[in-house]
């Protein structure tokens, strides 16, 4: 089954083809090529002629067919594949598709109130779209994440480290499965890596410094800091609700004078004996245990949440009982304690009456009691135009994100004592060859559930690097990514109960091969040919619960449609089924499709699709080198029209003479390299010490004659 052609409605895709543009039909390459003409409210469909080039099967048996869209950049290829896939495109452009199944034509009209007529053929008429277009872009593009069958999904706000994650992720989960083996061996260059390595970001000391610097609130004026505190503690008299001794009260103000604010808090941190390697280290790690390096770096971020804004139920908390605190756990505690005193000192007071101290591994009854608080008594309370719910709410808040990190400190410790991953001093290594993927899924969720709940701290937390062992070039992570999305799209959707399983899936690749090495793109059909087949095998085993033709076979239809503007691909592709977009005079978009192109590229050498103008204009050199020789030629013009003038060898700046040898020398062109030896033998007629090159020369210019003669 083939989708063979679409037709694309009058105006509607006007930045491209102008405004008020004719409605025109698109030809991939099928059976058959068609045309359309638009009259009197009728959409006239004629079966033009038969594709005498179409070979059944010609890609593979999986693989009912494969279309190229070529252009420049900017020329309109993704938003042709964007109207084949109405459901990613904004302006949901609906089309008229005609697809072929055997010899009977199938048309799916999605053009609301338009009519059409056939001349030639006589189609079945499918009554609504159930067939899969799945869309894969090989870069982020933030446009597309509406995209229903959007191969890399984006959904959401991602960060580069999110997107970069999740690609690891899709990559191993590909590496690890018997599929990428099969591929490796038909391949063997095909790239991969067989650990992957995880270790604490190692963040410089100003990561965290600055931004608070930046803004004054690290160093704030120690003086207006201590007037906040008195008229607040003065206040809190007057009401009746201060608890705090004198003694504590006298002391915070002390410690409010003689502190140099978080940068003070942060020195005192990284120089505790426990965490201190180099003194004159700018880092917060020395990469010399993975556990220490995760205690320092959250505890770093703790300080950064001491900033949070206080309400006027807050009470006072001493810094250095979480610098005497003798374990990370403890330490924990006390930074628990710190943020529940600032948002509600009535409520911590309730819950040191109730347990004692305030503890993690207690957070099951520190939960309820919480609860039972907010609802039987925080609501009693209002103090300078702020509820007490509202501050019991904030301290709620930071109750479940300290659990959330004393949670996952105790999942990493598990890990290493159940060996679950390898460790290795400062890195944990999941290795392809001995754990499962779904080690590494929980831990990736785990991670990003740890991330969300406490992604209202005042900077991001990020404290896991991820890399593999071994550096892939752009290229091979372009090669990597494709094959590992793909699997990882097929892969989700198979499992999931509410996907249905269709009889047509058209894959749309939008510059897939952007990046590779040009022996990747020439293999790169070769490629799509053997191993595409292998990433959908498991289609194969999948009842078909939407068929768009009827048909007593349960075989589901390939197909692939893809843009390039690299002509290396091209000559794999028959010119039947490239679609050529280029520009007109007004800047609009012109297309030809294989009914009127007539370049020839199935088998054609490289050097001749590069020769074409379409994908070149003004020959094959290049631009910064055609400038060189070109200005080489006009002063070698200069310098001969001068000595004919004057009849004998006009002198000419030594240094400019050398300047024009050396230009000449590096020239690898033997054409225009002779012609410029002989230009400059004219010019320079003493320069007889040229001879043996231009004999040289010489002959290779026989030579390559006779090669072009044969």
């Amino acid at each position: 089954m083939i989708l063979s052609a679409f037709y694309i409605p009058k105006g509607s895709i006007e930045h491209l083809f102008g405004k008020d543009h004719q409605g025109f039909i698109i030809n991939l390459g099928g059976k058959n090529f068609y045309t359309a003409e638009f009259n009197s409210d009728v959409l006239y469909l004629e079966l033009k002629q038969k594709n005498q080039e179409f070979i059944s099967d010609f890609f593979a048996p999986e693989i009912s067919n494969i279309s190229a869209i070529v252009g420049k950049n900017g020329i309109g290829k993704t938003t042709l594949l964007r109207v084949i896939n109405e459901c990613i495109d904004k302006k949901s452009i609906k089309c008229l598709y005609i697809f072929e199944h055997n010899e009977q034509i199938y048309i799916l009209n999605e053009i609301e109130n338009q009519s059409y007529l056939p001349i030639y053929f006589k189609p079945i008429e499918i009554a609504k779209k159930s067939y899969s277009t799945i869309f894969y872009s090989s870069e982020t593009d933030l446009d597309l994440r509406s995209a229903m069958q959007f191969v890399y999904d984006i959904e959401g706000n991602y960060t580069l480290e999110d997107l970069s994650l999740k690609q690891t992720t899709n990559n191993l989960k590909f590496l690890t499965n018997p599929i990428s083996h099969k591929i490796k061996k038909i391949y063997d260059d095909f790239p991969s890596y067989d650990e992957l390595h995880i270790s604490i970001t190692n963040h410089k000391k100003d990561y965290f410094k600055y931004v608070y610097a930046n803004a004054n609130l690290g160093n704030q004026n120690r003086v207006d800091v201590l007037k906040t505190y008195i008229n607040g503690d003065l206040q809190r008299i007057k009401d009746n609700t201060l608890t705090d001794s004198i003694n504590n009260i006298l002391i915070n103000y002390l410690q409010i004078i003689n502190s140099n604010g978080l940068n003070h808090m942060f020195d005192e941190l990284w120089n505790l004996d426990e965490y201190k390697k180099n003194t004159t280290s700018q880092t917060i790690h020395q990469k010399q245990d993975f556990i220490n390096n995760f205690e320092i770096t959250i505890l770093s971020y703790l300080i950064l949440n001491t900033t949070f804004p206080r309400t006027p139920f807050q009470g006072y908390y001493n810094f250095n009982l979480i610098l005497e605190a003798n374990s990370f756990e403890e330490k924990l505690n006390c930074f628990l304690e710190l943020f529940l005193t600032n948002s509600d000192n009535l409520l911590t007071t309730s819950l040191l009456d109730c347990f004692g101290k305030i503890e993690l591994s207690n957070y099951s009854e520190i939960s309820k009691k919480v609860t039972y608080y907010k609802t039987n008594q925080a609501h009693k309370f209002t103090k300078e135009q702020f509820k007490e719910i509202d501050a019991v709410n904030l301290a709620e808040m930071y109750l479940n994100q300290m659990n959330a990190i004393y949670n996952y400190y105790n999942y990493l410790r598990n890990i290493i004592n159940d060996n679950s991953l390898k460790i290795e001093k400062d890195k944990l290594i999941f290795d392809t060859q001995i754990h499962s993927i779904e080690i590494l899924n929980v831990f990736v969720n785990n991670y990003n559930s740890l991330i969300d709940s406490v992604k209202n701290l005042p900077l991001k937390i990020k404290f896991l690097d991820f890399e593999p062992n071994k550096v892939l070039s752009t290229g091979e992570k372009s090669i990597l990514k494709f094959y590992a999305n793909i699997h990882n799209y097929i892969q989700s959707n198979l499992n999931r109960s509410d996907y249905k399983k269709e009889q047509f899936y058209l894959f749309l690749l939008d510059e897939p091969e952007l990046g590779y090495h040009p022996l990747w793109k020439k293999k790169f059909i070769n490629a799509l040919s053997t191993t595409f087949p292998l990433l959908l095998d498991e289609f194969k085993n999948v009842e078909i619960e939407n068929k768009l033709i009827e048909d007593s076979t349960n075989n589901h239809y390939i197909q692939i449609i893809f843009t390039t503007h690299d002509p290396l691909t091209l000559s794999d592709i028959p010119s039947k089924n490239i679609v050529y977009l280029d520009q007109n005079k007004d800047s609009t978009t012109k297309i030809d499709d294989g009914l009127t192109n007539t370049k020839k590229t199935f088998g054609a050498n490289i050097h001749e699709l590069l020769a074409d103008s379409f994908f070149i204009s003004n020959g094959l050199i290049g631009e910064f080198a055609k400038e060189k020789i070109d200005k080489t030629l006009h002063l070698l013009n200069l310098k001969i029209t001068e000595n004919e003038k004057h009849k004998v060898e006009v002198k000419i700046d030594e240094l400019q003479k050398k300047e024009i040898k050396k230009m000449i020398d590096i020239i690898d062109e033997p054409i225009i390299k002779f012609k410029l030896i002989e230009m400059f033998n004219l010019a320079f007629p003493s320069s007889n010490h040229i001879d043996e090159e231009i004999q040289l020369l010489e002959e290779k210019l026989k030579e390559l004659k006779s090669r072009k003669n044969d």
